[in-house]
């Protein structure tokens, strides 16, 4: 261990490994204004199959054994389902690459496939070759995007510049050349948070999460109130679809808990802080997601 310095990782295998191998997250991308990404179910485009049932029998492509939308999510519905991959899929293919998988089922070598729903969208805007032959059928709950980790041997003030020269990357002509090429906004502080929904997704990881701690007595805000602040953002930021989502956060101040509002259509989300008396939502770091101040509005 400690043999590379710096990298840029999947997500599954930051939160499933970085108790065991102690690297620390300095950065992670903001991608066409989200910090969120999914994982995209994909079939060829003039295939009948609609659902993932009905490629129950068939060839599957997974990406990577570690990868989190690649495989850890297939698997996750699978068993949601009572189902594994041995039992649901006829056979399973490992492609070792998303751009592989998104290949292999335009070209109909496969049924379907689980992709990192930003590679399908990044080749589907810049080379739609394959992407233009495939259809998503379904997408998964979103996760934080793959960080830059540091192993825990770099020393903390090489961490600090490296963290410094990411976040102000984007300010950079050359930096900001090379962000546009990947179709990457900028780079912002890791979000812990957003990596639970992995950690719930692997039953061997549950006896050893640790929670932040939120005031139990607060309950889920009401329906009402769930479509007051719907119509608030709805008038504000033009949220045609916002999906309301509980999300127990390290950055949520003291007895508050935090509900996270996202509108994929948009690749835009806005974090909810909820205290008894009322709703309070505040800009997160730096100020490049939406925030705004729920007045009035109560429970």
């Amino acid at each position: 261990m400690g043999q590379i310095d710096l990298a840029f990782i999947c997500s599954g295998p930051y939160a499933l490994g970085k108790e065991k191998y102690s690297f620390e997250a300095l950065a992670m991308p903001q991608v066409r204004g989200s910090y969120l990404y999914q994982s995209y179910l994909i079939v060829n485009k003039d295939s009948p199959f609609q659902r993932l049932d009905d490629l129950k029998g068939k060839i599957f492509a997974f990406t990577d054994p570690e990868s989190n939308t690649g495989k850890l999510v297939p698997t996750y519905w699978l068993r949601l389902q009572g189902e594994t991959a041995d039992t649901f899929f006829q056979k399973t293919i490992y492609t070792y690459s998303h751009d592989n998988s998104i290949m292999a089922v335009a070209k109909s070598l496969v049924d379907g496939a689980a992709v990192h729903g930003q590679i399908w969208e990044y080749y589907n805007h810049r080379n739609p070759t394959f992407t233009s032959k495939t259809r998503i059928i379904k997408k998964s709950k979103a996760f934080g995007n793959p960080p830059v980790v540091a192993s825990a041997h770099l020393p903390n003030q090489m961490k600090k510049r490296i963290r410094k020269l990411l976040y102000n990357m984007h300010q950079e002509p050359d930096g900001k050349r090379i962000l546009d090429e990947l179709m990457i906004d900028r780079f912002i502080a890791p979000k812990e948070n957003c990596y639970h929904p992995i950690l719930d997704m692997n039953p061997d990881s549950k006896s050893e999460r640790t929670f932040p701690q939120a005031a139990p007595s607060l309950p889920r805000p009401s329906k009402r109130l769930a479509q007051q602040i719907t119509k608030c953002l709805a008038a504000e930021y033009s949220f045609s679809d916002p999906n309301f989502i509980w999300n127990d956060s390290d950055h949520a101040p003291v007895g508050y808990r935090t509900y996270v509002f996202t509108d994929f259509s948009l690749h835009a989300a806005v974090d909810v802080y909820l205290p008894a008396s009322g709703v309070l939502s505040v800009p997160l770091s730096g100020g490049w997601f939406f925030g705004h101040l729920f007045d009035g509005i109560h429970d």
